[in-house]
């Protein structure tokens, strides 16, 4: 079984076992793991739970990839800039990495807006930010080139 596909079996586990009934779940959430791929040596995708909406990084060879502990930080640089990402490890997956978009995630009614937003969230990552304008250019409403 791959590290993705343990990841999600994990949280499935623990989402039936400690976190069942507890008041920060969205009982309309479930988990799943989606849209995992390869970048720059690591494998990055995004992680819906009861509890949270996550983006998700493991190691796949990136000698800059650390392994951290829950409360230590690793930023990375992607197309629209610098995310930091926390520290996580699974007996099955092994050492990643978590950016928490939403927790607890009761923004979202269904479980196919969560999983819409959190593909969004990763098309997002690579998309660069818009070009401020400058101050003649905002002044004037022209736009930067």
């Amino acid at each position: 079984m791959n590290r993705v596909a343990q990841l999600e079996q994990s949280y499935r586990r623990i989402a039936a076992m400690r976190m069942a009934g507890l008041p920060v779940c969205n009982e309309a959430l479930q988990v799943q793991c989606l849209g995992f791929r390869g970048w720059e040596g690591k494998i990055l995708g995004a992680l819906v739970a009861p509890w949270c909406v996550n983006l998700v990084i493991f190691p796949d060879g990136d000698p800059r990839y650390r392994e951290l502990g829950d409360d230590k930080r690793q930023a990375w640089e992607f197309a629209c800039g610098t995310i930091d990402f926390q520290g996580g490890r699974d007996v099955g997956c092994g050492s990643f990495q978590t950016c928490s978009l939403f927790s607890p995630a009761f923004e979202f009614t269904c479980q196919d807006a969560a999983v819409a937003t959190a593909l969004a969230a990763l098309r997002a990552l690579f998309e660069p930010e818009p070009a401020a304008p400058s101050r003649r250019g905002f002044l004037t409403g022209r736009r930067a080139a």
